[in-house]
């Protein structure tokens, strides 16, 4: 038990040290899509400690400092396994800077003079969710309260109802996709990144709106393939 504790110390000290971050959901989420890498740390590692407590012996070296190199090297390992997922995106993205949620130093995100300020200079990037009424609007969080102040889900609402409200205090109200592409014209690219569940809906109406757009566009969307793969022949 004792020896526990102390490996248990030296594991939180080393996590403290190296600065990692624990996102339980985040890790879950890396260690399923690199499998393959994290079971060739867990057996690294495992070899690692077979040999060390075979020299252990043979050295007669304390189990302590054994201990402390196993939890770092495992540690190390895993860090590796876990932590450097690189999600495969389309590789024209890298040639752009875009504007995360358009530039809102001074304006709310996602409104229209933080898009404004970045056409014709950097990449917009966009968040967008769709509501009932088959309205794609520009906005981020699930909940309404922390931009507009009043209570509920984002989807919860029609566009004619959100439009009522103010973004954070200020003069500019939510905008809709399809003003956004207006607006732009394919003179900025846009990374559009979609919120909340794809449905067939959803899915039907970026489709419409992207193919009739002149300009370029990318999504960060994990539920896209599936549906373009489920509605062939569409294309985005």
């Amino acid at each position: 038990m004792f020896k526990f504790l102390i490996a248990s110390f030296l594991y939180m000290l080393i996590l403290h040290i190296c600065n990692i971050e624990l996102d339980i959901s985040k890790l879950l989420n890396n260690c399923l899509k690199n499998a393959s890498l994290l079971f060739t740390a867990c057996a690294a590692t495992m070899s690692y400690a077979t040999s060390l407590l075979y020299i252990s012996r043979v050295a007669h070296i304390s189990v302590s400092m054994i201990i402390f190199v196993v939890v770092f090297l495992s540690i190390f390992l895993i860090r590796k396994a876990i932590f450097s997922y690189v999600p495969k995106k389309s590789k024209e993205i890298y040639d752009y800077v875009f504007a995360h949620r358009g530039f809102h130093l001074e304006v709310p995100e996602n409104s229209l003079p933080a898009f404004k300020t970045m056409i014709g200079k950097f990449g917009i990037e966009v968040d967008v969710r769709y509501l009932e009424d088959g309205n794609i609007v520009c906005f981020h969080d699930r909940y309404t309260s922390r931009l507009l102040g009043i209570p509920g889900k984002t989807t919860d609402y029609t566009y004619k109802e959100l439009r009522k409200f103010k973004l954070k205090g200020t003069k500019y109200r939510v905008m809709r996709l399809q003003d956004l592409l207006y607006l732009v014209s394919g003179k900025s690219p846009l990374l559009i990144e979609v919120k909340g569940l794809m449905s067939k809906k959803y899915f039907l109406c970026l489709k419409d709106m992207i193919s009739n757009y002149d300009g370029e566009v990318f999504f960060h969307c994990k539920n896209i393939s599936r549906m373009y793969v489920q509605n062939r022949p569409l294309l985005l």
